[in-house]
């Protein structure tokens, strides 16, 4: 993501939530993905849920997912470390090549400037 050239803001991610047709954005660690599974998919449907019950911040809810006692549960975006971001980013992209074979419906589509601690 390093090489695009488009930047969004949280509220642009925000706004994409895949309803009334808008694709289904979520943000981790400084980049923006799409998820662009078909919008009929079982997994498109069971993201839309997700993102809608937990938020399209995926450090604020894989660290709630996925615990590290090292990092502990921050309640906000700007209480995270460029070290837990990184680490939530792993885990997310761990999970989606264990249950759902691969990264090709995830496409990084900009980059998002994350306010870190």
């Amino acid at each position: 993501v390093e090489d695009c050239d488009r930047t969004m803001s949280m509220e642009e991610v925000i706004e994409n939530d895949g309803s009334d047709g808008k694709p289904l954005y979520f943000a981790v660690n400084g980049k923006v993905i799409e998820v662009a599974h078909d919008r009929d998919s079982k997994m498109f449907t069971d993201f839309y849920h997700m993102f809608k019950n937990m938020g399209q911040i995926g450090e604020l809810f894989i660290a709630k997912v996925v615990y590290e006692p090292r990092f502990g549960v921050p309640d906000c975006l700007e209480d995270f470390t460029p070290e837990h971001a990184a680490y939530c980013e792993h885990e997310h992209a761990a999970y989606i090549n264990m249950t759902e074979g691969g990264l090709h419906n995830w496409k990084v589509i900009a980059k998002l400037a994350p306010n870190y601690g």
